[in-house]
């Protein structure tokens, strides 16, 4: 039928196939009773919205869908403001998508791939400017559980950890793993199972590096 053309929009699809962060808190996004996209994100807004707030967040209603593309082994999370359980995530056929079950606001969307220490390195932890506590963080490839422990930088020159504190990271075949601390190796415990090395910190110490051999 008749109608009138104002543009016409060519899109190549964006595929987050590196660890990055999506940056949310200026988006000055407004997509609210339709679609749109942003930074190779789609948004599905039909019954949803999706708007900046003007104060760093991303104001998403429930019923919004995001929907973006990534390689194989991608783990994503996302900052939020209230709950984590208000977004539901999901990884099929190389597309994430986050749908939003009630309202909240989001800061940053995080994807990562695991990193697979397959060769002899240290990992230096002297300088992280680490602060990961009551929580879940990143670094190096070193999945850091401080949910009920501590990971932080002490500005000298080692990282203090604190009992409950669990360290995950992949690892190959043959791996030995040991650490450079401060005051016992006692205070840790190493196992490797099925290419993870799981290192649990059983009393407060300090850290300043994980050795990996073959």
């Amino acid at each position: 039928g008749n109608n009138y053309f104002y543009s016409i929009d060519i899109v190549y699809p964006v595929v987050y196939d590196k660890t990055t962060t999506i940056d949310l808190s200026a988006t000055g996004a407004n997509i609210q009773g339709g679609k749109g996209v942003y930074e190779g994100l789609n948004i599905d807004a039909t019954s949803g919205k999706f708007a900046d707030n003007g104060s760093g967040w991303v104001q998403v209603n429930a019923g919004t869908i995001i929907t973006f593309n990534v390689a194989d082994g991608a783990q994503v999370s996302l900052t939020v403001y209230s709950s984590a359980d208000n977004f539901e995530i999901a990884i099929t056929d190389g597309v994430c998508t986050i749908t939003v079950k009630a309202s909240d606001y989001l800061k940053a969307i995080s994807i990562v791939y695991p990193v697979v220490y397959d060769k002899a390195t240290t990992i230096d932890l002297s300088a992280t400017g680490a602060n990961i506590q009551g929580g879940k963080g990143v670094y190096e490839g070193l999945n850091i559980d401080a949910t009920s422990g501590k990971f932080a930088d002490n500005g000298s020159g080692w990282v203090q950890v604190n009992a409950g504190t669990i360290i995950t990271f992949n690892v190959a075949d043959g791996a030995q793993v040991s650490l450079t601390v401060y005051s016992s190796a006692d205070n840790f415990e190493i196992a490797i199972a099925d290419g993870v090395c799981t290192i649990t910190v059983k009393a407060s110490d300090y850290l300043k590096a994980i050795a990996i051999a073959y």
